[in-house]
């Protein structure tokens, strides 16, 4: 009787080890379902986000702020393309920026990759763009907001950082 009730309890007890063991294998599973699901779904936002700037209605309001509109400064800028005098003119302004903007909160928070990015958009507009309406941003943050469009700052900085180093490598390998 003693080894039989002994023999219950040993096989209980490798019932249970069983259990554990097939239980860990399904949470290792279903861990890596979900971080092949997640991978997914950013590879799928990051796609969406990408298709906002390479469409011809976003590349034609760009080229407008890069190429055709003129200023000086903050009020020149307002008097000319503001929301109060030229609403399409603002509305392109605010459509653009707030996509970069977008583009740069996805980088910080590290959803897209940088170096990614970079092999799908023009790094170089983007730092023109910046280094064009900065002077308009600095007076939006005194006025109104002081963290505006604070993510595409970011962004430009990065992508100018990254392109500063691909010259120096770039330099490096030819010597």
């Amino acid at each position: 009787m003693v080894e039989l009730a002994t023999l219950f309890g040993l096989a209980e007890t490798l019932a249970i080890i069983i259990g554990v063991i097939i239980a860990l294998h399904q949470l290792r599973d279903i861990k890596q379902t979900r971080e092949i699901e997640l991978e997914t779904r950013q590879i799928q936002f990051c796609w969406q986000a990408l298709e906002r700037v390479h469409n011809t209605e976003f590349i034609t309001r760009m080229l407008e702020i890069l190429y055709q509109q003129d200023f000086k400064d903050y009020e020149e800028w307002r008097e000319k393309y503001g929301p109060d005098t030229n609403t399409d003119a603002y509305a392109y302004f605010y459509h653009v920026t707030s996509t970069f903007q977008g583009l740069g909160y996805l980088v910080q928070s590290k959803v897209l990759e940088l170096e990614a990015l970079s092999k799908h958009i023009r790094p170089r507009s983007i730092i023109f763009l910046w280094e064009k309406i900065e002077p308009i941003v600095k007076v939006h943050r005194e006025r109104l907001n002081p963290t505006a469009y604070d993510s595409f700052e970011y962004l430009a900085n990065e992508l100018r950082a990254l392109l500063d180093q691909r010259t120096v490598q770039a330099r490096t390998h030819t010597e």
